[in-house]
């Protein structure tokens, strides 16, 4: 799992009965290996987000629409990411973490310095390795970024086509905040 933005990610501790640290068991580290997470946010006016996903704000945002009857609609796939106000690791028994729900606990459980984001993680086995993912849900916006170039602007739009949605995220002149027209 690519985990640059946060090198926290997915991290967790595991104990002991009484308390005693010891190395993960090669079972859950497989029992993981074999699990994908796609991650998702509420939220599409955040400045600090279009910095760390979108390179600098010249990218775009792909807005997808969340229904009951798609992957992003059902509870059992898709969740909300949980901000330990904490910010500390989960911990497991050798026992526990090897369950599957173990796995959805660490794979949306986050520190809450990260809380802005407002994050959801669509979590399933990982048999899309090495493939292109299917969309979980329909495309019903693209939002290009405030710095990115017309010439992009206009390749997306061709590719696409002019049935889409099309925003973009605008610099906002009384305040530092973005403005989504």
């Amino acid at each position: 799992m690519d985990t640059s933005d946060d090198p926290f990610e997915f991290h967790f501790n595991l104990t002991q009965d009484r308390g005693l640290r010891v190395d993960p068991t090669e079972d859950a580290i497989n029992q993981s290996k074999e699990m994908s997470v796609i991650c998702f946010s509420e939220v599409n006016d955040k400045i600090l987000m279009w910095s760390h996903y979108t390179q600098g704000h010249a990218g775009f945002c792909i807005e997808l629409e969340r229904k009951e009857n798609n992957d992003l609609g059902k509870w059992d796939l898709c969740a909300p990411v949980i901000y330990n106000p904490e910010n500390k690791p989960l911990s497991f028994t050798p026992e526990e973490i090897t369950k599957p729900e173990s796995f959805t606990k660490i794979a949306t459980s986050k520190s809450s310095h990260w809380a802005y984001e407002k994050e959801w993680r669509l979590i399933g086995h990982h048999e899309y390795a090495d493939t292109l993912i299917p969309l979980p849900a329909p495309i019903s916006c693209i939002i290009f970024g405030c710095k990115m170039g017309i010439n992009e602007k206009k390749t997306i739009a061709r590719i696409l086509g002019s049935n889409m949605k099309y925003a973009e995220a605008k610099q906002m002149k009384s305040e530092f905040a973005l403005k989504i027209e």
